[in-house]
């Protein structure tokens, strides 16, 4: 194979990971627009009242937390994980623990930057449960999909060196 195929190659696999990552992080900004929902739709009923005022006040915080969630993972996707997975590639290292780090880890940074910021008044303890929740689900999600892939790779890489062995003697 020339260097040129291999390049090709190598880009149309990190395109596949990154569509697997993509879809990952829509199922873990579901989770946790679903848990702030829940944690909404909670509250309010603890409150002693419902009515239509709370029920689109907490549909509106799930719009708005499903997509920020959202926003966040796409952003660690392209310059975290992408590069992560060119690395241990590289290294053949196909295990789902340090993405499951780096995506924890994105969403911590997350958590502390939003802390900070003057619009935000405070992160109360749902919104830190759903963001970290959000984050272990596309986490546990990335290597359910990545494990077909990742054991294809590796039995690809054991025909390849028998083939070599063959060849060498």
């Amino acid at each position: 194979m020339t260097q040129e195929q291999s390049q090709i190659l190598d880009e149309v696999r990190v395109n596949l990971v990154f569509e697997h990552m993509i879809v990952s992080v829509l199922t873990g900004a579901f989770a946790g627009a679903a848990l702030v929902f829940l944690f909404a739709l909670f509250g309010v009923l603890s409150h002693g009242g419902f009515s239509l005022y709370f029920l689109l006040t907490a549909v509106l915080k799930t719009m708005l937390a499903g997509f920020l969630i959202f926003l966040v993972g796409f952003f660690a996707s392209v310059v975290v994980l992408t590069p992560l997975h060119r690395v241990l590639e590289k290294s053949r290292r196909r295990h789902v623990w340090p993405y499951a780090a780096a995506i924890v880890g994105v969403a911590a940074a997350g958590l502390a930057g939003m802390k900070v910021l003057p619009l935000v008044g405070g992160l109360d303890l749902s919104s830190v449960v759903a963001v970290l929740t959000s984050s272990l689900v596309t986490a546990f999600e990335f290597g359910r999909r990545m494990r077909p892939v990742w054991r294809a790779a590796d039995r690809a890489g054991l025909a390849e060196n028998n083939i070599d062995k063959h060849l060498i003697h």
